[in-house]
């Protein structure tokens, strides 16, 4: 199944994001509007260092709350593995000697193209954080498999892509 794209505007651009307002045709030749944020994929890192996770907490303007998450960031780098690696150490101050691949998340099909690369990030070894501005205020909390799961329930994760990424990490059986 496919649409026809018929005509595409710019409604909004900046460094991180495109914004369109598409009209397509469905198949059964119906007109619809949508609206479109082109977002480049991103990477977000699960680090475990053998009993815990390590968790971020932020200040998150767009929903003017505290948000506890696993640390991620846009891919703004050679690769996403890499991008996964430098937000780990400018987030936590932590570097992972092994990095892996556990997936790829998509953030919010409904509207956006943005994906989400997953990392399982293990024999961690401290070091110093590296924060850019937006990150001032933030948080690093280590958490056991128990209380991560006690936080998601009760509602104090509510970041859909540490969910979901948690999830992931869970039906792989790397824990």
């Amino acid at each position: 199944m496919s649409w026809k794209r018929l005509s595409r505007k710019t409604v909004y651009q900046n460094r991180w994001m495109n914004v369109f307002e598409d009209v397509v045709k469905t198949e059964s030749g119906h007109e619809l509007t949508y609206g479109v944020v082109e977002k480049n994929p991103c990477a977000l890192i699960i680090p475990w260092d053998g009993k815990c996770f390590t968790l971020i907490g932020q200040y998150r303007y767009p929903i003017d709350d505290f948000s506890w998450e696993f640390p991620q960031g846009h891919g703004e780098h050679s690769s996403l593995r890499e991008t996964a690696q430098k937000e780990l150490q400018e987030e936590t101050g932590l570097h992972a000697e092994k990095i892996d691949d556990i997936g790829c998340l998509t953030i919010a099909a409904g509207f956006c193209t943005q994906t989400c690369q997953v990392y399982f990030a293990s024999q961690i070894t401290p070091g110093s954080t590296h924060r850019e501005e937006g990150e001032e205020g933030m948080q690093v909390r280590a958490v056991s498999p128990e209380q991560l799961h006690s936080m998601i329930t009760s509602g104090e994760i509510r970041d859909s892509h540490t969910i979901a990424a948690y999830t992931l990490l869970q039906t792989k059986g790397i824990l």
